[in-house]
């Protein structure tokens, strides 16, 4: 069973604890909002990295720069509804369908269509959640 990591300000603490369990099994970090350094350090050991509606937000370019660095194979996007609506919904109550505005963001930030978003990271899902490569 895959695990998911929430964190926030914790970047040294969340490696530690990953690390002192020697993961076997895939895991996530959700909502991700860490900084490049910290994104490195969970690719080096296998982590697929989600990113929310928080990209679309004008002082969130550190994290745009985090999306474009990490692959779109270790890649997965959420909503985090009802939180964190992307703009231009900020500050509403966030829904499933606005996943589209943040694949609409990774693919502009990426310079990849945002078909292959959506391909890519649902392909993604499907390995991270069923172990589904197809």
């Amino acid at each position: 069973m895959p695990i998911i990591v929430h964190t926030r300000d914790a970047d040294e603490d969340t490696l530690a604890i990953i690390k002192s369990h020697h993961l076997k099994t895939k895991f996530l970090i959700h909502c991700f909002t860490g900084g490049l350094e910290f994104a490195k350090k969970l690719l080096d050991l296998g982590c697929f990295i989600s990113f929310s509606g928080i990209i679309t937000f004008k002082k969130s370019s550190d994290l745009r720069d985090v999306v474009k660095y990490v692959p779109i194979e270790k890649m997965l996007i959420e909503t985090d509804s009802p939180y964190l609506s992307p703009d231009p919904f900020r500050g509403k109550s966030n829904e499933p369908a606005n996943v589209k505005i943040v694949a609409e963001n990774v693919a502009l930030i990426k310079d990849i269509s945002f078909e292959a978003v959506a391909n890519i990271t649902t392909r993604n899902f499907k390995n991270f959640f069923f172990n589904e490569a197809n």
